[in-house]
């Protein structure tokens, strides 16, 4: 999945994968959610937030492609991804998302039944 942003940071355009996405209960595909609102208003928690601003800043300054490897959790997977920030005109960037594996996890503890 890619997207492009501003030199504000908004999304101004994403892939044609985006628009395979439909949010749960609505038909409007998930690009059209998405565009023309800042890419910081879909990300939580100050330390994430503060990453990924320096790392855009970083791609901004050098003009060069950063690469960046993290894992992304769901209740019984992992997902090791790979984000990669390019440098366009103007300030711009994209921002491209590869999955690189998936791994199952075990069923999570409820710390409420242990003794």
């Amino acid at each position: 999945m890619n997207m492009i942003l501003n030199r504000k940071d908004i999304i101004i355009a994403v892939g044609n994968s985006w628009n395979n996405e439909v949010i749960r209960g609505e038909q409007a595909p998930f690009s059209a959610q998405i565009l023309d609102k800042p890419l910081f208003s879909f990300i939580q928690g100050d330390l994430t937030k503060i990453s990924v601003n320096t790392i855009l800043m970083r791609a901004r300054s050098l003009k060069k492609q950063i690469i960046r490897r993290y894992r992304c959790d769901e209740l019984r997977m992992r997902h090791y991804c790979e984000m990669r920030i390019s440098p366009l005109k103007d300030g711009e960037l994209e921002i491209e998302h590869i999955t690189l594996r998936v791994e199952s996890r075990g069923l999570p503890i409820d710390i409420n039944t242990l003794g």
